[in-house]
C-alpha cells in the first residue's frame, strides 16, 4: 500500500490494531472484528466497505463530499476509496495466515465468472439423477469454456468496455479485468445525491465481475 495522505496513519493504526488481535487469539480461532473492513479516498469524504474477502459491501459519500470532491472527481474517489480497503483486507488475510490462522475462501468461485449456472455435486453412481446431473454438470463446463475462451479475446490491447450502474450515474471502462476509468454523469448528480450515486457506485462495481461482463456480452 501507497498512500500519501492520511490514509497512510490509518493503514499502520489498521495493521496494528490487527497484530494485536490476531497475536491475542489461538491459531485456528477465528478472530473478530473483520467482518467489515473500509477504506477511504484522500479527502476522507468517500469511503468504501469490503469484508475479509475482498467483496465489496458498500461505499457511502459524506454530507461534504460536493464541496470536499465534486462530480468531476468523486468517480476516481470512489475508485481510490474501493483500493484501499481491499488492500487492507489483503494484509489481514497475510498476516492472518501468517500467524496460523484460517483465511476465508475467496468471496466467489473463479468458475462462476464464466456461467451462471452454480455448480451441483454428483450424487451416488445409482442414483435416478445421476445422469442428469452429470449431463448439467458438463453443459456447465463447456459454458466455462467457452467464456473463458471469449474473456481471453477481450484481453487484446485496446478491446474497452463500459459497466454502468442501473441508475446511469456512476460507470466504469474496463480492459479485460481491469478497472482503467471511473466516470460520473455530472449533469444528473447534485449535492443532494450522494445516497444515489454510492448505491449505483457499488452495483456497478460488483457487475464487473458478472460473467456477461466479463465475457463482453453486456
Amino acid at each position: 500500500m501507497s498512500y500519501g495522505d492520511n490514509r497512510v496513519g490509518d493503514a499502520r493504526r489498521f495493521l496494528g490494531d490487527l497484530e494485536d488481535l490476531v497475536s491475542r487469539a489461538a491459531p485456528g480461532q477465528p478472530v473478530r472484528g473483520l467482518e467489515q473492513i473500509d477504506g477511504t479516498d484522500s479527502s476522507g469524504t468517500v469511503y468504501a466497505v469490503v469484508d475479509l474477502t475482498g467483496a465489496l459491501l458498500r461505499i457511502g459519500l459524506d454530507d461534504s463530499w460536493w464541496e470536499q470532491v465534486g462530480p468531476r472527481t468523486v468517480g476516481p474517489a470512489i475508485l481510490q476509496a474501493v483500493r484501499g480497503a481491499k488492500d487492507k483486507a489483503a494484509a489481514a488475510r497475510m498476516m492472518l495466515h501468517q500467524h496460523g490462522h484460517e483465511v476465508p475462501a475467496p468471496a466467489y468461485d473463479p468458475a462462476s465468472a464464466f456461467t451462471d449456472m452454480p455448480p451441483v455435486p454428483l450424487p451416488d453412481y445409482d442414483s435416478e439423477r445421476f445422469q442428469d446431473v452429470l449431463a448439467r454438470n458438463l453443459r456447465r463446463a463447456e459454458e466455462i469454456l467457452t467464456n473463458a475462451d471469449r474473456f481471453s479475446r477481450l484481453q487484446e490491447p485496446g478491446a474497452e468496455r463500459t459497466v454502468s450502474g442501473p441508475r446511469g450515474l456512476f460507470s466504469v471502462v474496463v480492459r479485460g479485468s481491469q478497472i482503467i476509468e471511473a466516470r460520473v454523469d455530472t449533469f444528473m448528480v447534485g449535492p443532494g445525491s450522494g445516497a444515489e450515486l454510492a448505491l449505483d457506485a457499488r452495483d456497478a462495481l460488483r457487475a464487473v465481475q458478472s460473467p456477461r461482463v466479463l465475457t463482453g456480452e453486456a
